[in-house]
């Protein structure tokens, strides 16, 4: 298999999870902060 696509594909996975991840700790900061302002 060629080097840049593995390189690719890992970079992709590793920005979903990190998306998933930023997702997840914001909603989760919203549900728990219900009296904070803004």
């Amino acid at each position: 298999m060629d080097k840049s696509l593995v390189a690719l594909g890992g970079g992709m996975v590793f920005l979903l999870a990190f998306g998933a991840i930023v997702l997840a700790v914001s909603v989760n900061t919203e549900r728990s902060c219900d009296s904070c302002p803004g």
